[in-house]
């Protein structure tokens, strides 16, 4: 299937059945836009999609669906779900096999839902100007290989992994509640809320900047009275603003429990707390 250039009062959806190879392959020329609701799906479980030219995919207020099993090609990808609380987004696995140019998602009203199954691969910028927590729908890995990743609300997960490289970073609040956070820029600063992995077994907490770092609370706790702490680990080329406090409190080794520090200088708005055992 080969479309773009659409335009529905209504709901605009889109199925591919299976193909012969069994792959569900849609090819986007240009825009699309229903005002009720976009829906990107295939008749069977994979759902692959490739750009041909720079796309915007628009609902008003309501949701756009694309929880593609891959979606590639080298053009800019923007998704507008609109303001109100039915303007939903949910994403899949895209630029796996070639990064999209740049991203752009944008909802706007915090009762809606952002959904994130699968990783995504850029080349430029990545930003996220939602009004709404980003939810992991599994491990996911959010890169930009020549620009900067913004995340405008928290992210949230149930013992799932979240990992961003990027140029430069910013983020708010990310807690997977047991789930490995890696955040990690190649030549700019990290900015970032609270960092929290708190869980019977807690998980690692990794911040990697090439320049300057500011977080909030950085916390990799066991949950309760006799779960693992986990390991926080914090690496600045230049200067680190921690405006919390640092914590790994668990009375097991868990995931190789500990905090290491590896900044210019670090200025600390509260403390670090580490026990173990």
């Amino acid at each position: 299937v080969t479309l773009g250039g659409i335009t529905s009062g209504t709901v605009l959806t889109v199925t591919n059945d299976v193909s012969a190879d069994g792959v569900d392959t849609i090819t986007l020329t240009g825009d699309l836009r229903g005002d009720d609701g976009v829906t990107i799906k295939a008749g069977a479980a994979v759902l692959d999609v490739d750009l041909s030219g720079d796309v915007s995919i628009t609902a008003i207020d309501n949701p756009v669906s694309l929880n593609t099993t891959s979606l590639d090609g080298a053009f800019a990808l923007n998704i507008d779900a609109g303001n109100g609380a039915d303007a939903d987004i949910t994403l899949g696995t895209i630029g796996a096999t070639t990064p999209v140019e740049s991203l752009t998602v944008s909802s706007s009203d915090a009762a809606a839902s952002l959904t994130l199954n699968g990783n995504i691969t850029v080349e430029q910028d990545i930003a996220f100007t939602h009004d709404t927590d980003a939810t992991l729908g599994g491990d996911v890995t959010i890169t930009s290989n020549d620009g900067a990743v913004t995340m405008q609300e928290t992210v949230t997960g149930t013992d799932d992994d979240f990992t961003v490289n990027a140029e430069s970073i910013i983020v708010t609040d990310i807690d997977t509640a047991g789930g490995n956070i890696s955040l990690t820029s190649t030549s700019g600063d990290i900015t970032a809320a609270a960092l929290t992995s708190t869980a019977a077994a807690a998980g690692t907490i990794t911040v990697n900047a090439a320049n300057g770092l500011t977080t909030g609370d950085v916390t990799a706790n066991g949950d309760a009275a006799g779960d693992n702490a986990g390991a926080v680990s914090i690496t600045a080329g230049d200067n680190y603003n921690l405006g919390g406090s640092i914590s790994a409190v668990g009375t097991g080794a868990g995931n190789g429990a500990g905090i290491t520090l590896n900044t210019d200088r670090t200025t600390i708005g509260a403390g670090i707390t580490a026990t173990l055992g």
